[in-house]
């Protein structure tokens, strides 16, 4: 059902487009600049405010700590792997959309803006299937792959959407990991993004 919601403002955005009403109405041109700035404040508000998720960070050893380097590293490789399979994108490309961490609302716009919206479209969908299979897949995923294996797939969305997922497959001791590697990631992605475009 999560799934589902995610992609439903996709969905309901091609509809918007196509019948031109966000046209019609005549939004100015930089309120895709002005939403991204929201929503990053929005961001830094929530994890400011969470005092029980700040003191938790605390705890963390020092393993845990390169747990979201690591994750960033393995998406930047796969997107690089990705563009060279499908031929369509360049490796700087690739890496740009791995670099969205499954943070599909802000790197697609991210993209979009600085590559255009094919591209943005492209990493939309790839960071939204990121996200959408975590939570659809999160038992195989632990099965094959190990309790580590949700907070890796999950890439930004472990402290917010995917975090229920790892919680029941993966048990309580990684939910502290999966805020952490979250919010770092979140943070990451607006400057990593931009860095390959």
């Amino acid at each position: 059902m999560s799934g589902l919601l995610l992609v439903l403002p996709f969905i309901a955005g091609l509809a918007a487009g196509a019948l031109e009403w966000i046209s019609a109405v005549g939004f100015p041109e930089q309120t895709q600049t002005l939403l991204i700035y929201a929503l990053l404040f929005f961001i830094g508000v929530s994890v400011g405010s969470d005092e029980e998720t700040l003191a938790n960070l605390k705890t963390l050893n020092l393993l845990s700590l390169l747990v979201p380097f690591s994750i960033l590293a393995g998406s930047l490789i796969g997107g690089a792997v990705g563009s060279v399979l499908i031929n369509r994108i360049d490796v700087n490309e690739g890496m740009s959309i791995g670099a969205g961490l499954g943070y599909y609302s802000l790197s697609s716009v991210l993209i979009g803006q600085l590559r255009g919206e094919e591209l943005g479209v492209i990493a939309l969908m790839a960071n939204i299937f990121r996200e959408v299979s975590t939570i659809l897949f999160a038992p195989l995923l632990v099965s094959l792959f190990g309790e580590m294996a949700l907070i890796a797939s999950g890439g930004a969305t472990t402290s917010d959407t995917s975090l229920p997922v790892i919680q029941r497959y993966s048990g309580n001791r990684y939910t502290l990991i999966a805020v952490f590697n979250g919010i770092v990631l979140s943070l990451l992605v607006p400057l990593v993004v931009p860095l390959f475009l």
